[in-house]
């Protein structure tokens, strides 16, 4: 739970990211803009600013911005309910994008682990993302994202899945969007 300062704090970094960025955005998506601090109560460390702009059964589109050495936590989507394993294509539109993928561990790592959370991102390959390039994760892969020395906004593309927040390694996060105490 965050107080609705915290909250509206976060959506204020969010829109400055998005402004920053050169990305419009009608009222009524302002509104809209979620803050994700996945229940672990950092958001300046672990946090994510999202937009839904589109959800069909086909697709999903949002638009994502971290600040600066902001994480999304490693987490991965699996198939269910007879629907495949979602997968994500991010196409960074602004700053960096730093992307933490199964394989070889990346020689000089460019992200910045959470402090005390590093055992929860197994994903150490790092995929580097700079304004126009895009990434495609297969679906049930664990990964986890992270804003670069500027911070980033990107897009994200999926396939539709029930499981929309993933499964994250970490046990301590059981939902992404950040609620409000009162």
């Amino acid at each position: 739970m965050i107080t609705r300062a915290q909250w509206t704090a976060a959506h204020g970094q969010a829109m400055e990211m998005l402004r920053r960025s050169g990305v419009r955005l009608l009222g009524r998506e302002v509104e809209a803009v979620q803050v994700l601090d996945f229940d672990l109560g950092d958001w300046e460390t672990s946090g994510v600013g999202m937009l839904v702009l589109l959800a069909t059964p086909a697709i999903v589109v949002k638009l994502l911005a971290l600040q600066p050495g902001q994480t999304c936590p490693e987490h991965r989507h699996v198939a269910a309910e007879g629907i495949p394993a979602k997968e994500e294509t991010w196409r960074c539109a602004w700053g960096e994008l730093v992307v933490g993928m199964p394989g070889e561990p990346t020689d000089r790592p460019r992200a910045v682990l959470p402090t005390g959370r590093e055992q929860y991102y197994t994903s150490r390959r790092e995929i580097v993302l700079a304004a126009g390039e895009q990434f495609t994760s297969p679906g049930d892969t664990p990964h986890w994202f992270q804003g670069g020395p500027d911070g980033a906004v990107t897009w994200a593309f999926e396939t539709p899945s029930p499981f929309a927040c993933g499964i994250f390694t970490d046990p301590a996060v059981t939902d992404p969007v950040a609620k409000i105490e009162d």
